[in-house]
């Protein structure tokens, strides 16, 4: 029986070529393989079947201040932990769309976090830092510098980002793909008329980058001010929902995992549940 592929404006895959690929997948996970990325949280690491897979497609989505490029940071300094991933045995790379904020701002608040001192007293702002403290911030920074991070600082459109990915994977064709991106409000129109019609051109691009990389996309979303409604301070309608996300419809359809951060305090609510 003939079981090769046919090329004709797409390409034609026999089933049997795909039942390969996933008794490939079984059988590297039966042999203890480590196909994911750990994070500091076991919780977290079983609702995502042992950690954060590639060939996935996750939403990080938060009202505004939840702490959504904190958490990614978080997941950018586990996937890259040698303590936490030390079984995960292929090279990687991580690719960072940092829309948001530069990477010298996401180093200064790594640290902030990691040696106890606000992001103001780094700055110098009100205090001069001491030089035992600019020793230790010293130190710590040494530790977040990787050699398989990288950082995109400037907004692009959607082909813009398209073709950056596709450039920087055909530098490290060997090396498995994390693609991230902070904010996906930030991605700059091209034709697109609306703003909902860029979020689902930019889950369709996603999809397409996913497949034919093998990549692990996380994205960070925003809440819309639904969440804020006074009628929702009710316990049985302050939780989340689909349609809490902006340009929910695109996104929550798209992506293979939602994960929504919230902070009910944020609101006033003190009981939350």
């Amino acid at each position: 029986m003939e079981t090769r592929n046919f090329e004709y404006s797409l390409l034609c895959r026999h089933s049997k070529l795909a039942m390969e690929d996933a008794r490939k997948a079984i059988e590297e996970g039966m042999y203890g393989e480590q196909l994911y990325m750990h994070t500091r949280y076991p919780k977290l690491n079983k609702i995502m079947l042992g950690g954060f897979r590639f060939n996935n497609f996750v939403l990080l989505a938060g009202p505004s201040g939840g702490g959504k490029s904190m958490f990614l940071n978080i997941l950018h300094r586990d996937f890259l932990s040698p303590d936490l991933n030390s079984g995960f045995k292929y090279p990687f790379k991580v690719l960072h769309f940092n829309f948001e904020m530069s990477g010298a701002d996401e180093i200064l608040r790594a640290v902030s976090g990691k040696v106890n001192i606000s992001y103001g007293d780094l700055l110098s702002s009100e205090t001069l830092l001491t030089k035992e403290q600019f020793e230790l911030v010293g130190a710590s920074m040494n530790t977040l510098v990787n050699d398989n991070l990288y950082y995109v600082e400037k907004a692009g459109s959607i082909q813009e980002i398209r073709e950056t990915i596709y450039k920087f994977h055909s530098h490290f064709p060997e090396d498995k793909l994390i693609v991230t991106l902070d904010h996906t409000l930030l991605v700059k129109e091209l034709d697109e008329k609306s703003e909902i019609e860029l979020l689902a051109n930019l889950a369709k691009m996603f999809i397409e980058v996913r497949k034919d990389l093998g990549a692990m996309i996380i994205t960070i979303g925003q809440l819309n001010d639904k969440m804020e409604d006074p009628r929702r301070r009710d316990p049985f309608l302050m939780y989340p929902t689909k349609t809490d996300i902006h340009g929910s419809k695109q996104f929550y359809h798209a992506a293979d995992v939602v994960m929504v951060l919230n902070r009910p305090e944020l609101l006033n609510i003190e009981a939350y549940g």
